[in-house]
């Protein structure tokens, strides 16, 4: 009988085992539960994309601001970028043409971005001279006129370069190259806007003139 009794006993304390074990498991879990991310795929994908794209912009005057042109293009909703492949952009002024041509580029909106990936060339082709202008032209194998100082035909060779297409400022950090008749320069980083003809060179400049090219 006794031993009976210490049974019947120990069966009364099962219960309350379990609740002190219980009760510690939840003292011992940590206050705060991680939440793993989860990644909606529709947003990291591209949601249209495009191949031997043209695309042009116009002021508010109508006139022809600028071309951009690719071998394809894929725009990414979740950060509003399109990436293109092959890019080349072309910005028209009254005087001037700009051509810039790609590996790869990166176009972001807000404001208005290309980042040129890879290795960069940049060209400055003079379509007319303004009025006034007295320099002397030479001939190039295009038939165009040319001033041989800045405002004449300059090509500009980088690696990762940014164009800012609403205030046509172009900025690197790259090595760069700039080669016009008669002159060339070389550097670490640039900055410029083209409208206001503004060049400047930040670090590890040099240059060499040819004084033998006629002015």
């Amino acid at each position: 009988m006794r031993g009976g009794r210490l049974l019947s006993r120990y069966w009364l304390l099962v219960p309350l085992i379990l609740v002190a074990i219980v009760a510690r498991e939840w003292v011992e879990r940590p206050d705060t539960f991680e939440i793993e991310e989860t990644v909606d795929m529709r947003r990291s994908e591209a949601d249209y994309y495009l191949e031997d794209f043209r695309t042009r912009r116009f002021d508010a005057s109508g006139a022809l601001e600028y071309v951009v042109s690719g071998d394809s293009l894929s725009h990414f909703p979740d950060e509003d970028v399109s990436d293109v492949v092959a890019p080349r952009i072309e910005l028209r002024r009254a005087e001037v043409r700009w051509q810039a041509e790609a590996e790869n580029g990166r176009f972001e909106t807000d404001p208005d971005v290309f980042t040129l990936l890879g290795d960069v060339r940049l060209e400055r082709v003079v379509t007319a001279l303004s009025a006034g202008d007295t320099v002397a032209e030479s001939s190039s194998p295009d038939g165009q006129s040319h001033d041989p100082a800045f405002g004449g035909p300059v090509t500009i060779t980088t690696r990762d370069l940014a164009l800012a297409l609403d205030t046509d400022e172009v900025s690197t950090d790259a090595p760069f190259e700039i080669v016009a008749p008669g002159w060339r320069l070389a550097g670490t980083g640039l900055r410029s806007t083209i409208d206001a003809g503004k060049l400047e060179l930040l670090s590890n400049v040099n240059g060499t003139y040819d004084a033998a090219v006629p002015p």
